[in-house]
C-alpha cells in the first residue's frame, strides 16, 4: 500500500507535527538522513533536530531494530519506506516555502503499520487546516483552490505576513501558490 502527500511547513510547523506523533506514540523516532556512518540509525527526538531534509518516522515499538545496510563507498543506508515513514522537509528559498514530501510505501496486511500510518496522516491533516490557491504570480489572481497539498499554520504565518511571499511546488517551478484567505 502506498500513501504520498506534498506538504508546506515551517521549522514551528515540523516541531508541533513531531510533538503530536510523539504524544500519541511514545516510542517513535526521527532518523536523520537515509545514509548513516554506522548500522545504528542517528534517530533524533524530533524532526527539528534532524540536519537532513530528509527525515523518517520510525514507530521504534513496531520495530524496535532497524540496521543499515553497507554502501559500496562507505558508511550504511537505511530503509526509506516499508517500515518507516520518509518526510521530506520543506524548504524556506529567500520569498518562498517549497514544499516538502510525507510518503511511504507498505506491506498491505501489515496491520500495526497501517494503523500507525493513518493515525501519523490524521496528525498531519489536523495541524494542515488551512487551504491553498494557486495564483498568477504578477497579479495575485486566483487561478483555482489547491486540494493537493497541506498547509500548515506557522506556514501560513509565514506567508502571510510580509507581502511578495510564496508557497510553491519544490519540483514545479511554474505554480505559484498563497493561502486561500489571504489571496
Amino acid at each position: 500500500m502506498k500513501k504520498s502527500v506534498e506538504i508546506l511547513l515551517t521549522a514551528d510547523d515540523e516541531y508541533n507535527f513531531a510533538r503530536q506523533i510523539r504524544a500519541v506514540f511514545p516510542y517513535v523516532a526521527f532518523i536523520d538522513h537515509m545514509y548513516w556512518p554506522t548500522t545504528t540509525p542517528p534517530s533524533r527526538a524530533s524532526i527539528t533536530d534532524c540536519e537532513s531534509k530528509f527525515v523518517y518516522i520510525w514507530n521504534r515499538q513496531l520495530f524496535p531494530k532497524i540496521l543499515g545496510k553497507p554502501r559500496e563507498h562507505g558508511g550504511f543506508y537505511g530503509p526509506q519506506s516499508g517500515i518507516v515513514i520518509q518526510l521530506i522537509r520543506s524548504q524556506l528559498k529567500d520569498n518562498e516555502l517549497l514544499s516538502g514530501t510525507m510518503g511511504v510505501g507498505f506491506d498491505k496486511t501489515n496491520v500495526a503499520m497501517k494503523t500507525f500510518v493513518e493515525d501519523v496522516w490524521k496528525i498531519l491533516k489536523k495541524l494542515t487546516p488551512k487551504k491553498v490557491v494557486q495564483v498568477d504570480p504578477n497579479t495575485l489572481e486566483v487561478q483555482f483552490p489547491r486540494k493537493d497539498i497541506r498547509l500548515g499554520n506557522d506556514a501560513y504565518r509565514w506567508c502571510t505576513e510580509k507581502k511578495g511571499r510564496f508557497l510553491r511546488y519544490n519540483n514545479s517551478p511554474l505554480i505559484y501558490m498563497k493561502p486561500a484567505e489571504a489571496a
